[in-house]
């Protein structure tokens, strides 16, 4: 099993979780603990770590992990497994989503 640290973020929205893939740096979202950890489950992750962060400091992680991914000795193969409606984001295309959205709150003051 791959290891992965479980999140526990505070945002703006209240409370939501993140996991993050420590061999491959993707890191995306749940609603719920449980749901965070099904999908962790079903992408054959050991989570390995809880912490807490806020969601400011979570939006930091995810610009550092696209900036300097992890160097991996092989690609690992594709999950075919059924994610029963749950949306991945590749850490570099939300990092680039929330950039733009906070660019864009700040030209709104």
């Amino acid at each position: 099993m791959v290891p992965a640290t479980i999140y526990t973020v505070h945002g703006p929205r209240g409370v939501y979780y993140a996991v993050h893939n420590h061999h491959t740096g993707k890191i995306w979202t749940e609603r719920t603990e449980l749901a965070a950890e099904e999908q962790a489950a079903d992408e054959g992750l050991a989570l390995i770590d809880s912490k807490e962060i806020d969601h400011a400091s979570l939006l930091d992680l995810m610009i550092a992990l696209a900036a300097h991914p992890p160097a991996l000795a092989e690609k690992p193969a594709e999950n075919s497994s059924d994610h029963r409606g749950r949306i991945g984001f590749h850490i570099g295309g939300l990092s680039r989503f929330w950039h733009r959205r906070r660019r864009e709150a700040q030209a709104g003051h």
